[in-house]
């Protein structure tokens, strides 16, 4: 049994509630975590994946018992979303690490303003597209996703919020039926490129599955604009670490 595996459990359990509150599934700040942990960028993602997988499923079960989600939506990002996952992974394990670390960690900065931006000017955008626009706003996540390990669920859900006019909850929910089918073609990427700690990764993700429920049951009872605010804090402090440690 690894010796970190009771420490790994812990932390699980912290990923899985705020992954389970914000739709994301951890990774975003699992990543950064493992950095400062002394694992590289590349491992650390593909570490955070093999968490992400369970808490990821749990997490889409919990937001479909207590929101109406588009089974459209969910299926047309779920598929554009596959389709460019193995894209993005592919090239993330020949990209050196250090500029990989500062450019997820731009990313992250860049999505946490624009959230912040649209949910508290005066007049927020706010479109009614159709639902096969879904499926650009899919890929992109999936390459995302691909490409820093996580992401994304980060820059999908604001994009759900503004062009399909979901509400916030809703958004976080159908975020991971981008994320899963991602995490499921990177997985094999990563690990074939020996860039996955599994043990520690199904440690974590064991912590992630007994609190993701309560996180969810939280962000059902929280104001919009708070469920926001609390998102971008976590983007910025992602991204945070990620710029210090590179």
């Amino acid at each position: 049994m690894n010796a970190a595996a009771p420490l790994d459990f812990l932390l699980g359990l912290g990923l899985g509630y705020a992954g389970g509150l914000l739709g994301i599934t951890g990774g975003v700040i699992a990543v950064p975590m493992l950095g400062l942990l002394g694992f590289g960028q590349q491992v650390a993602q593909g570490t955070s994946l093999v968490m992400q997988l369970p808490t990821g499923i749990v997490g889409l079960w919990h937001y479909t018992r207590r929101s109406a989600l588009s089974v459209r939506l969910m299926g047309t990002l779920a598929i554009a979303s596959g389709t460019a996952t193995y894209l993005g992974a592919r090239l993330a394990i020949h990209l050196p690490g250090p500029p990989l670390r500062k450019g997820f960690a731009v990313f992250l900065a860049l999505v946490a303003t624009f959230t912040i931006w649209n949910a508290y000017r005066r007049r927020s955008m706010q479109f009614e597209l159709p639902w096969p626009y879904a499926a650009f706003v899919g890929a992109c996540g999936g390459f995302c996703s691909g490409l820093f390990g996580v992401g994304g669920a980060t820059f999908t859900i604001p994009l759900l919020t503004i062009l399909f006019g979901v509400s916030q909850a809703q958004a976080q929910g159908l975020a991971l039926s981008v994320v899963l089918p991602a995490i499921v073609i990177a997985i094999p990427t990563y690990t074939l490129a020996g860039l996955a700690d599994w043990p520690t990764g199904l440690a974590l993700g064991v912590g992630a599955v007994c609190t993701v429920g309560f996180g969810v049951a939280l962000a059902h009872r929280l104001p919009e604009r708070v469920l926001r605010f609390v998102l971008c804090l976590v983007l910025y402090a992602g991204a945070s670490a990620l710029w210090i440690h590179g």
